[in-house]
């Protein structure tokens, strides 16, 4: 079994957490809340208000694979994580993590938030797939508003 921690839109309660329900996409066991042990930039970025984890550890101020589109968008990265529901005596894990990779480094000037919900007080309205320009030139755009090196 592989233990994956999900961030954003994936988590309970966020609007694509239905993904993880569905039975083609692999077996889903909720194990409870955790934070990263190293701690990784979350911002909100591009058109659309994604939320990406970076791999840039402690540098902070303040079908899974196919919906994170690895290894073109994130690289699966094991990292360790402090549970925080744990009833074992071992709180830690290690679970693969989806980090946005190979990033623009204007987006570690962005507002980096210790936890994401699509209705926080960020104020930044996530853009659910079904709401946006999927076309060939409309993803090349998300691209390159994130990553550095867009072929």
């Amino acid at each position: 079994m592989h233990l994956v921690f999900v961030y954003g839109t994936l988590k309970t309660g966020q609007p694509n957490n239905y993904l993880l329900d569905n039975p083609e996409n692999g077996y889903k066991k909720y194990i409870g809340k955790g934070v990263t042990e190293e701690k990784f930039p979350l911002v909100i970025a591009s058109q659309y208000n994604i939320p990406f984890m970076l791999p840039a550890a402690g540098n902070e101020k303040g079908q899974v694979n196919k919906l994170e589109n690895h290894p073109h968008w994130y690289q699966r990265i094991k990292t360790q994580i402090i549970r925080s529901e744990s009833e074992s005596t071992n709180q830690n894990v290690e679970c693969w993590c989806y980090f946005l990779t190979d990033f623009i480094p204007d987006l570690l000037k962005l507002q980096c938030h210790s936890s994401y919900d699509y209705k926080g007080n960020h104020g930044l309205a996530y853009i659910a797939p079904k709401d946006r320009d999927l076309t060939a030139d409309g993803v090349r755009k998300i691209l390159m508003s994130v990553k550095s090196n867009v072929s």
